[in-house]
């Protein structure tokens, strides 16, 4: 990493670049002489060392891409021990001793298995249900 930023940096420090696809042609420029230039101790290429031993070790790309994620260490009361977190813009993870418990897609408020009996009760209550609820009686006369 060092040999190929120092050689590309220092072709290239001279030069001004006036958009991000004109320095990317230039660093591409560089790099295939990089790749082609036969190196004098072993008498072969970079190209030449990657196409014959390096590209057949080459694994597999994963099926998804990278995604960022958090890690915290939280107490479970259910477990009445110590899970881990694991939290992404897409999903919440909890593992307990490394095995993943439980999964669930992330968005705001709480499943409501795990809320305490007392708040599930209140999350049930729609605007309607208050607008119902505020809503004056009737009260007609007896008689």
């Amino acid at each position: 990493m060092r040999f190929a930023q120092s050689c590309i940096l220092g072709r290239l420090r001279k030069q001004t670049f006036f958009s991000l696809a004109e320095a990317n042609t230039a660093i591409a420029e560089v790099l295939e002489r990089i790749n082609n230039h036969v190196m004098r101790r072993l008498g072969v290429s970079r190209r030449h060392l990657f196409e014959t031993v390096e590209r057949a070790a080459l694994a597999a790309l994963p099926a998804e891409g990278y995604e960022f994620a958090e890690w915290r260490f939280a107490g479970c009361r259910r477990l009445r021990q110590q899970v881990d977190i694991r939290a992404t813009a897409r999903m919440i993870e909890i593992f307990h001793r490394g095995k993943r418990v439980a999964v669930h897609q992330r968005r705001y408020g709480t499943e409501p298995v795990h809320m305490p009996s007392s708040h599930r009760r209140y999350a049930e209550w729609t605007p309607d249900r208050f607008r119902r609820w505020a809503r004056p009686s009737v009260r007609r006369p007896r008689g």
